[in-house]
């Protein structure tokens, strides 16, 4: 071949043509070799699409170092073998769910550490696998808590209310798990944790639940051991409907909460903190004297009381802390304001063998009666167990029945204020008797407490009291004067000649020296004072 410069142009013209075209051919085979590789990815993205959301998976290892952000704005799926480690700042926007390990690297630096729920909708956290954040944040609309969660330093409640998913109320399950040092902030009634809270370690906590919309946070004093571990949760419900019968009660419990009630539970360890629960609108009724408030338990078939160590604030609002002997569900009661002392003793000079009952002491017409029912007016005094001197409570003007009850004026038994929960003697105080306390000091613990004077002379102190009939026993009569004419406790000569002063005036009506209430003094009254002091009938006191 010629070699001429139209041959050469055509030689090169091919060959630029045929070099084009290798190219060409090339890259439609890389394009086709790409989205080959990126076909299962497709096909996920849109079955995923199909199902109305789009997600983003991890099946290796995945590291989000301390300067890093990274925003995951569909559903975030961790499988089995994925391992996601987040040092800096993960923000999830949809679903989350982990099948394999989500945490942090504890060997780099941790800054912030941060894992925000931060979604426009409800959110769902799932899976099978581990789920621990250094810091943890809920920002979003609302939280469905469908896998524990562990949270290493702090949790940031600053918005939506986190709902754990439990097979029943009492259930621990789903739980948020607070690392021993671990802290929260901006838990409130738009945000908390509705389900249980753990929590490890040996400092104080507050546990920052809820439910129902309704914050109500549990604090915690220190446990003992860093080892310790205390579970708890709310619920805004009658504790009746939960099992827990608010009318099964030991003695001292006052009227248990019918709106509310806690479960706390020691989980691990052996130690006994302080509780402090909290009480706001939406309680039950909260008296003002808040000492009538305490903590109550349930003992697995009653509550019992655990007492009332301080409170703060009022009627409204406020905390009450309690030394807790256990643990388990707990509530608020309230003691009632008066106590009911159902008391019985007899007057000796008042004392019909026939009726076998006390008369009425009668006006001057010697028929009518000076009280509507009762025989006579006493006192009622409860005295220091400790020392007999300090008069605790006196319980004035009470109306003493036939039957020897003795009550306040419109009821049947003597009130006495709900706020004497100590140990006393009961002391029985009348105008021409002798002063009668009770054998020994009673508890009252209880809002109703019981005292029988007439069944045996021991059930008065010393045994000081007379035989009225077989198995019946009364107040000593005669003690009507003394040094300053007021009762000295005894009988003697002081008596006898007061009584015999007013015999020998024919003094009538409702005097004190009429002892056998019949209207009149005489004789008969002479005879009763001179024999107990013939006797030296005297007090017999603690």
């Amino acid at each position: 071949m010629k070699y001429t410069k139209d041959n050469i142009d055509r030689y090169y013209l091919k060959t630029d043509i045929h070099i084009k075209e290798t190219m060409l051919k090339r890259s439609v085979l890389i394009k086709i070799t790409k989205l080959y590789r990126l076909l299962p990815v497709i096909l996920i993205l849109l079955a995923t699409k199909a199902n109305a959301q789009m997600a983003e998976y991890n099946t290796g290892n995945f590291w989000v170092y301390a300067t890093q952000q990274k925003s995951v704005l569909m559903d975030f799926v961790n499988s089995s073998t994925g391992v996601f480690m987040n040092n800096g700042t993960t923000y999830y926007l949809g679903n989350y769910q982990n099948d394999g390990t989500v945490g942090y690297d504890n060997t780099l630096t941790v800054n912030p550490g941060l894992s925000s729920f931060a979604g426009t909708s409800a959110q769902t956290i799932s899976g099978s696998g581990t789920t621990t954040f250094y810091n943890m944040q809920f920002s979003g609309l609302s939280f469905s808590l469908q896998q524990p969660v562990s949270v290493v330093n702090q949790l940031d409640l600053s918005n939506g209310i986190v709902t754990a998913q439990q097979t029943t109320l009492q259930t621990v399950m789903n739980e948020v798990q607070m690392s021993a040092g671990s802290s929260w902030v901006n838990a409130s009634s738009a945000s908390f944790v509705d389900g249980f809270v753990q929590k490890t370690g040996n400092t104080a906590f507050t546990f920052p639940i809820g439910n129902s919309s309704y914050y109500r946070p549990l604090t915690l004093a220190a446990p003992a051991q860093a080892t310790d571990v205390f579970t708890a949760r709310y619920i805004y419900a009658d504790p009746t409907v939960g099992g827990y019968s608010r009318t099964a009660k030991a003695s001292g419990v006052g009227e248990v909460s019918d709106k509310e009630y806690w479960i706390l539970q020691r989980t691990t360890g052996s130690s006994s903190p302080q509780v402090t629960l909290s009480w706001s609108s939406t309680s039950a009724t909260v008296p003002s004297d808040l000492s009538r408030l305490q903590v109550v338990r349930w003992d697995g078939s009653q509550w019992i009381s655990e007492g009332n160590a301080s409170t703060t604030g009022d009627a409204t609002a406020g905390t009450i802390t309690a030394n807790m002997t256990g643990y388990g569900v707990i509530s608020l009661a309230v003691k009632s304001a008066t106590k009911q002392l159902d008391v019985k003793a007899y007057l000796q000079s008042l004392w019909n063998s026939s009726t076998l009952k006390m008369n009425q002491c009668l006006t001057d017409d010697g028929v009518t009666p000076q009280f509507t029912t009762a025989v006579d007016a006493v006192s009622v005094e409860l005295h220091k167990a400790s020392d007999y001197s300090t008069i605790i409570y006196t319980a004035s003007g009470l109306m003493l029945e036939p039957d020897g009850t003795i009550h306040s004026s419109g009821s049947t038994a003597v009130d006495i204020p709900g706020t004497y929960t100590g140990n006393y003697y009961i002391t029985i105080k009348t105008r021409n008797h002798v002063e009668t306390t009770s054998a020994s000091a009673l508890s009252f613990a209880a809002d109703n407490i019981s005292y029988d004077f007439t069944t045996a002379d021991s059930q008065a102190y010393g045994s000081n009291q007379v035989k009225l009939k077989t198995g019946v026993y009364g107040v000593y009569a005669g003690d009507i004067t003394g040094k300053t004419s007021t009762q000295d406790q005894m009988v003697n000569g002081r008596d006898v000649s007061q009584v015999f002063s007013q015999a020998n005036l024919s003094t009538a009506g409702y005097a004190k020296e009429d002892m056998n209430g019949d209207g009149m003094v005489n004789g008969r009254d002479i005879n009763r004072v001179f024999s107990n002091a013939n006797l030296s009938i005297y007090a017999i006191l603690p």
